[in-house]
């Protein structure tokens, strides 16, 4: 079953019970996050594969297994500036999706940015 259809790179990528299938070339060809984060100066499909299964290894994503880790990849992004929003009292919670268990509603700023930490570019 397939269950997880992600971008990555701005390639279209379906994960099928830990399977990764590359869709469509990148349209990223370079990038500086992901030389810092995975040491790739170039970006293809191999590289949009690998990436994808790193995380699936070593944090569970798309699986059962998902783990959801404090660490602080970057200090920009989505999730965030929506936890930075959460501990101001600018928001009262979100409504955020998580590959690992569908929609979750949340006042915890610490959580939106544990799911958020590996999770981009979410079709379904």
């Amino acid at each position: 079953m397939c269950n997880h259809t992600i971008m990555c790179c701005g390639s279209l990528v379906r994960i099928c019970d830990s399977e990764i299938e590359v869709l469509d070339e990148p349209r990223t060809r370079k990038c500086p996050l992901v030389r810092a984060l995975y040491g790739y100066e170039r970006i293809d499909r191999d590289v949009v594969r690998e990436i994808v299964r790193r995380k699936i290894e070593t944090k569970g994503f798309a699986t059962g297994n998902r783990e959801f880790s404090s660490e602080r990849r970057v200090l920009f992004g989505a999730s965030e500036m929506i936890m930075t929003a959460l501990e101001e009292g600018l928001f009262d919670c979100a409504v955020v999706v998580s590959e690992g268990a569908g929609t979750v509603i949340t006042s915890n700023g610490e959580l939106v940015q544990m799911i958020g930490a590996f999770l981009n570019g979410i079709v379904s």
